[in-house]
């Protein structure tokens, strides 16, 4: 029983240090893939498509 708790306690473990380095290694696309730096790139917003009101059909 205590190889069970304890398999449990370090798998947890495991998952949270995981988490917490895989979230601090993110950056978004346009950070990483820039080109030179006379080149401006900003932040392209949240929805690359546009609404769906500005569809005419």
């Amino acid at each position: 029983m205590k190889a069970i708790l304890s398999g449990i306690v370090v798998a947890l473990a495991v998952a949270v240090l995981a988490a917490l380095v895989l979230n601090e290694s993110q950056r978004a696309s346009y950070d990483v893939y820039t080109a030179h730096q006379s080149v401006r790139l900003g932040d392209p917003g949240h929805n690359l498509t546009g609404s769906a009101g500005d569809a005419k059909l």
